[in-house]
C-alpha cells in the first residue's frame, strides 16, 4: 500500500493518480491490514475534549514477508524517537531498516475533532538515504456515522525527490485515496469532499514502509518530525506528535471479530530513558522460531513498563479483557528479559515455557552490563521456570505473584534486594536465595511449594513478617543450604511445613530464628521441645511466639535441662531451673527435657500460680510411669487455699488448661519450698505418658472459704434478731 513498485526492477513511482483498481492486489491487501492493526490498535481511543496537545503515540512494526497474516512487531524494521536529525524541538521520529524489506512501520495519535474546511495538518520529512523518500504516507481515520467506529480511510502518499533536506507535507500536496476497513476496497478521493460533513477523526498517523514491494523489499532511512493538526486553522494547534509526554501507549483491540495488538518491544525500541509505556489489556502472543529468541528485551535505562490495570488488582488475572497477559512460545529464554538500570515492570500477567517469567541481567546472549534499581511488582506469572530471576542489585521485587513455577522468585549473585509482599503459592520452591548478600524478605506468603524459602551460599540475610505454610518436601519451610551465615528468620508464622519449619545445613553457624509462631503455643518440634513445626539443628528458637504474628508475644522457654535415664526409676532434680523435680520408671534410657516458660504459654485461667513448666521426652514407649512435682513458695500462692493447690495441663487438641486427673498437693516445707504439686502420669491418666512431647504444666489453686463480713446494717439486724431471741427466753424462764 506504500506505492505501486515493478517488482523486477526496484523502480519506486510516487504517483498514484486514478490508476487504483476497485479490489486491492494481495500485497496491498496485507498493507491495509497494517493499517487495520493501527486502527484498531492505537486509535480507536476516543479523546474527551478537542484541545489534546501532545497525545500519547503508539508505534506498530509489521513484517508482511508472509502475506497472511503480518506478524507484528518487524524484524528489519524499526520505528522510535531520535535526536540525530530534528526539524523542530529536541526529537523526531526514525525509520530504519536493516536490510531491504516489505516491513512497514507507522507511528499514530487518538484524536476527536470534526474534519473542517479550515483544518490544516501538516509535518514533515527528512531522508537521509534508502530507497524511500519522505516524508511519505499520512491517515485519517474517520468515524462518519457518529458510532466510535472507523468507516472510512484517508490516505495520502507523497514522495519528495532529494534527500539531506526537511521537507513539508500538507493537506494540498500528494494523492488523496480512501480505504473500507472492511473490504480492502480503495479508490482515488477527493479531501474536499469530507470537509465539514461532521466527520470525526478519530486519530491521525504517518508511517513509511513498502509492503507492495514483497518479496524485494525496499531500504528506508528516514526521519518524521513536528506533525500539526490545527482544526479551525487559527495557528494554534490542538494536536502535536512529540515525546513531550514521556509516555508511549500499546493497546489491543478488536474489531470486525480480528483481534489486532501492537507491540510492546515496537514500544520500547521508539522509547527514550525516562519514558513511560503503558500496555492496555490484551493477550500478546511472542512466537518466534528456533534461530530467534522470543522474548521481551528491555536494553534501555530508566523505563517504565506498566499495564494499565494491574494484574495484581485482578479478581482473575488471567482475563484478557482486563489484563495485560504476555505469553510467549517457541524459542524462549525469558519471556521478559530486562538488560538495562533503574527499570520497573509493574502490573503484567507472564507466562512461557522459557526459563524467567521476568530476568533481570541474566541472558547469555546479551551484554551482561550490572543492572541495578530495577522494580517488579504487581504482577501475576505462572507456568515458567522461574517466575522472577535476578541478579544484580538494589532492586525490588514487590506484590507479584507467583504460581506454578520451578522457582517462583529466584536471586543469584545479587546484593542489597528486597523482597515483600509476594505470593508464592505451588511452585518447586517459593523463594531461592543463592550467592547473594544483603537481602531482605518480608510480608510474603509461601504456601503449598515444595520448599518455602531456599538459601544457598548467601549471607546477610532477614527473613521476617512472613507466612510460610504447608510447604511439604525438601527441607520444606525454611531451607538453609551449606555457606550460608548472618541468617535472621524472626516474626514469621511458620507451620504445616513437613518435614521441617526450619532446616539448617549442619556445616552453618547457628541461625537466629527466634520470635516466631510454630504452629502451637508450646513451640517448635524437632530438636525443639514442643509439637509445632519441626527444627533441626543448629537453629536457635527460643523465645517463640505464643500466637500468630502480629499479635503472638515472645515466649521464653529458659534453663531447658536434658537427662538420659537409665533403666528402672530415676530421679531428675530440675529445682534450680524450673521448680521441679520428676521421678520416671523406663524400661530403656530416654532423654528427659525440663525447662520454665517465662510466662503462660495458653491462655489464663484463675487460681494461677504463675509457674509454667514443659516435661519432654524424647520416646514415651519406654516409660511406665512418672511423677512430676513443682515446687512453690508461700509468694506464689498468696491468697489461695494451699490445700487446693492441683496440677493442670494444656490440651492443645482444644486449646484450653485441664485438671491432670492424677494430681495432690504436699505443704510441708521443703528446703526452702512451702510445699510441691504433684501429677501422677501413666497411660491411662489425663494426660498420658503419648501427651509427653512438649505439653506445659501449670499450677492453681482456689481462694480460702471467707468469713461473711458485716455491714453496719446488717450489724443492727442480727442485735435485733438477738433482743428478740433474748427477750424469748427471758419469758420462758418467768413462766
Amino acid at each position: 500500500m506504500n506505492r505501486a513498485m515493478q517488482h523486477k526492477r526496484r523502480d519506486v513511482s510516487g504517483n498514484r493518480g486514478d490508476s487504483y483498481p476497485k479490489r486491492l492486489s494481495p500485497f496491498v491487501l496485507t498493507a491495509i491490514s497494517v493499517v487495520s492493526v493501527f486502527v484498531t490498535v492505537a486509535l480507536l481511543m476516543i479523546g474527551t475534549v478537542e484541545a489534546q496537545v501532545a497525545p500519547n503515540p503508539t508505534f506498530v512494526t509489521v513484517n508482511v514477508s508472509p502475506p497472511n497474516p503480518p506478524t507484528i512487531p518487524a524484524d528489519q524494521i524499526t520505528i522510535g524517537w531520535s535526536t540525530e536529525q530534528v526539524q523542530k524541538g529536541s526529537h523526531s521520529i526514525h525509520v530504519t531498516t536493516t536490510a531491504a524489506t516489505p516491513d512497514y512501520a507507522m507511528v499514530g495519535v487518538p484524536t476527536d475533532f470534526t474534519l473542517q474546511s479550515a483544518t490544516q495538518i501538516s509535518y514533515w520529512g527528512y531522508t537521509a538515504g534508502g530507497d524511500v523518500n519522505a516524508p511519505d504516507e499520512i491517515f485519517l481515520f474517520l468515524d462518519t456515522d457518529k458510532d466510535g467506529e472507523v468507516d472510512v480511510i484517508l490516505g495520502n502518499h507523497w514522495g519528495p525527490p532529494g534527500t539531506g533536506s526537511w521537507q513539508q507535507w500538507n493537506m494540498t500536496k500528494g494523492s488523496w485515496f480512501t480505504v473500507d476497513p472492511r473490504t480492502g476496497v480503495t479508490t482515488p478521493a477527493n479531501i474536499s469532499d469530507y470537509y465539514d460533513k461532521g466527520y470525526k477523526v478519530l486519530g491521525v498517523s504517518i508511517g513509511a514502509g513498502s509492503p507492495e514491494s514483497y518479496p524485494t523489499g525496499v531500504t528506508m532511512n528516514v526521519y518524521l518530525d513536528n506533525l500539526t493538526i490545527d482544526v479551525n486553522g487559527d495557528g494554534n494547534p490542538e494536536y502535536a506528535l512529540d515525546d513531550d509526554t514521556g509516555t508511549i501507549e500499546v493497546s489491543c483491540e478488536t474489531t470486525n471479530g480480528t483481534t489486532y495488538c501492537a507491540s510492546i518491544q515496537d514500544a520500547i525500541n521508539a522509547a527514550l530513558p525516562g519514558d513511560t509505556i503503558l500496555v492496555a489489556a490484551g493477550l500478546y502472543n511472542i512466537t518466534k522460531p528456533a534461530s530467534e529468541h522470543a522474548d521481551i528485551l528491555v536494553n534501555k535505562d530508566n523505563l517504565t513498563l506498566r499495564a494499565m490495570n494491574p494484574a495484581a488488582t485482578l479478581a482473575d488475572p488471567l482475563d484478557p479483557s482486563k489484563a495485560s497477559i504476555i505469553v510467549a512460545s517457541g524459542n524462549v529464554a525469558d519471556v521478559v528479559n530486562i538488560a538495562a538500570g533503574e527499570v520497573t515492570f509493574d502490573g503484567f500477567t507472564v507466562s512461557g515455557e522459557g526459563f524467567a517469567g521476568v530476568g533481570i541481567n541474566i541472558s547469555d546472549w546479551i551484554d551482561r552490563k550490572l543492572c541495578n534499581n530495577c522494580v517488579v511488582t504487581n504482577n501475576y506469572i505462572t507456568g515458567c521456570s522461574c517466575g522472577i530471576w535476578a541478579t544484580g542489585g538494589d532492586h525490588n521485587i514487590s506484590n507479584n505473584t507467583c504460581v506454578s513455577n520451578r522457582y517462583g522468585i529466584g536471586i543469584y549473585d545479587s546484593a542489597n534486594v528486597t523482597i515483600e509482599e509476594n505470593t508464592c503459592d505451588s511452585n518447586g520452591a517459593g523463594l531461592g536465595i543463592v550467592g547473594s548478600a544483603n537481602v531482605t524478605i518480608e510480608e510474603n506468603t509461601c504456601d503449598s511449594n515444595r520448599i518455602g524459602i531456599y538459601l544457598k551460599s548467601s549471607s546477610g540475610i532477614i527473613i521476617r513478617f512472613n507466612t510460610i505454610s504447608n510447604n511439604t518436601a525438601e527441607k520444606s519451610g525454611v531451607h538453609v543450604g551449606s555457606g550460608c551465615a548472618d541468617i535472621l528468620i524472626s516474626l514469621n508464622n511458620i507451620y504445616g511445613n513437613s518435614p521441617y519449619g526450619v532446616y539448617n545445613h549442619h556445616s552453618n553457624p547457628p541461625v537466629d530464628a527466634t520470635n516466631n509462631w510454630w504452629g502451637d503455643v508450646s513451640g517448635p518440634s524437632g530438636v525443639g521441645y514442643g509439637t509445632g513445626d519441626k527444627i533441626s539443628a543448629n537453629v536457635n528458637y527460643d523465645p517463640w511466639l505464643d500466637a500468630p504474628y502480629p499479635g503472638g508475644q515472645p515466649i521464653n522457654f529458659t534453663g531447658a535441662q536434658t537427662t538420659t535415664t537409665g533403666t528402672g526409676t530415676t530421679e531428675i532434680d530440675a529445682k534450680v531451673n524450673a521448680s521441679t523435680t520428676v521421678s520416671i520408671n523406663t524400661t530403656a534410657p530416654v532423654n528427659v527435657t525440663i525447662a520454665e516458660y517465662s510466662r503462660n504459654p495458653g491462655s489464663g485461667f484463675s487460681g494461677d500460680i504463675s509457674k509454667y513448666i514443659d516435661v519432654h521426652v524424647d520416646n514415651t514407649t519406654n516409660v511406665t510411669n512418672m511423677t512430676i512435682k513443682l515446687f512453690y513458695t508461700d509468694a506464689d500462692i498468696v491468697g489461695l487455699n494451699e490445700n487446693s493447690l492441683r496440677m493442670l495441663w494444656w490440651n492443645n487438641a482444644t486449646g484450653e488448661w485441664v485438671a491432670c486427673s492424677n494430681t495432690g498437693v504436699n505443704t510441708t516445707d521443703q528446703n526452702g519450698y512451702s510445699g510441691y504439686i504433684w501429677a501422677y502420669i501413666d497411660q491411662t491418666t489425663i494426660p498420658s505418658l503419648s501427651d509427653l512431647t512438649g505439653a506445659p504444666f501449670g499450677g492453681q489453686g482456689s481462694s480460702p472459704e471467707r468469713v461473711p463480713v458485716l455491714t453496719p446494717i446488717g450489724l443492727l439486724v442480727l442485735i435485733g434478731i438477738l433482743n428478740v431471741v433474748l427477750a424469748v427466753a427471758t419469758m420462758k424462764r418467768k413462766k
